[in-house]
């Protein structure tokens, strides 16, 4: 093989379990705010981005047992204490 000729080694890909809740979470952005993603100035899409990242991080999700990411992080600093 060419491989074996230029010394390089074959490594399989690995294939995370999480990889399909990475996808997911792909799949939600674009469907919740790059579709709808319409600006013209930079500090426009700040403001956007803000206003999205606000609403993504209160909305409940099933990976966290039903409760929103800013609820999971106040769980997780108490637990640290």
């Amino acid at each position: 093989m060419i491989c074996a000729l230029l010394y390089f080694q074959y490594k399989p890909l690995i294939i995370y379990a999480d990889n399909g809740k990475v996808e997911r979470s792909h799949r939600n952005d674009q469907n919740r705010f790059y579709n709808y993603l319409k600006f013209y100035f930079y500090n426009d899409l700040i403001k956007q981005m803000k206003s999205y990242l606000n609403r993504f991080n209160n909305i409940v999700v099933q990976v966290l047992d039903w409760i929103s990411p800013l609820k999971k992080q106040g769980q997780k600093k108490q637990c640290d204490k």
